[in-house]
């Protein structure tokens, strides 16, 4: 049975294997976890109208926002495809 290693399980082996010091892992831990917070929340608020599609392009690039659109539009023909089914 899987079972989810501790943080400090975690801290070692990145240690160990990157060869970087326990300090710089945390820091670069905490960059990616802010930024991936921060998206999440971008994308949140654009999805629920709290934020228009120009500020999220400036906030999460062109790129991302197309995807975001494509699965929103995705899911609402899925949605209306299935209530219309009898």
């Amino acid at each position: 049975m899987f079972q989810e290693p501790s943080v400090q399980e975690k801290l070692d082996y990145l240690v160990k294997t990157t060869g970087q010091r326990a300090g710089q892992v945390i820091a670069d831990a905490l960059e990616h976890g802010l930024t991936e917070l921060y998206r999440r929340h971008i994308k949140s608020a654009y999805l629920d109208g709290g934020i228009g599609r120009e500020e999220a392009i400036s906030r999460l690039g062109e790129e991302m926002v197309a995807e975001i659109d494509y699965a929103r539009g995705a899911v609402t023909r899925d949605v209306m495809w299935g209530l219309n089914r009898e």
